[in-house]
């Protein structure tokens, strides 16, 4: 995948450069808080050696971008997993980008990406039971509320399908 832009937002995919934004957001308990418990930094170093040695494959199973404003200050990290024909994605944003819009125009802009690819039927996205501000955009975004796995009692996951998993189905 590419360079990817919204109105506000562009994202590029992660480089060597993006070290500091990537393991600093890793880092930060703030960031992490409605996520997971935030990494050590030689954690957030590996996290961020395997990332970048899997976003440079050829058909990379995990893809992840810098996300930066327009005027190139960067504000956080977008992942994307694929498992066949599911997906699932992460945002990570500095808490001066939080609350700011950012999210949702980053989940449109998936989403788009998205509706067009004939091998993605679904895309997942896990928050934290209360993390309200981002369970109001998912839901916005026309994300569903979806039982989450046991391991993961801590999140609430949310599934939005693809324009192509619509059309399968409406051939059933």
């Amino acid at each position: 995948m590419n360079r990817l832009t919204s109105p506000r937002l562009l994202l590029t995919p992660l480089k060597a450069e993006d070290k500091d934004l990537f393991t600093g957001l890793y880092r930060d308990p703030q960031v992490m808080s409605f996520i997971a418990t935030e990494l050590s930094e030689t954690e957030a170093e590996r996290r961020f050696a395997h990332t970048l040695t899997a976003n440079n494959k050829l058909l990379p199973r995990t893809y992840c971008w810098c996300i930066k404003t327009r005027r190139q200050l960067p504000i956080g990290i977008l992942g994307l997993s694929r498992y066949g024909r599911a997906g699932e994605i992460g945002i990570l944003l500095r808490p001066q980008a939080q609350g700011q819009g950012c999210a949702k125009e980053l989940l449109h802009l998936m989403q788009q990406r998205l509706s067009s690819e004939t091998t993605l039927d679904e895309l997942l996205l896990r928050t934290h039971k209360k993390n309200e501000p981002m369970k109001k955009v998912a839901l916005a975004m026309g994300f569903k509320p979806v039982m989450a796995e046991p391991e993961h009692s801590r999140l609430m996951s949310f599934l939005w399908q693809t324009s192509n998993s619509a059309l399968k189905n409406n051939k059933h």
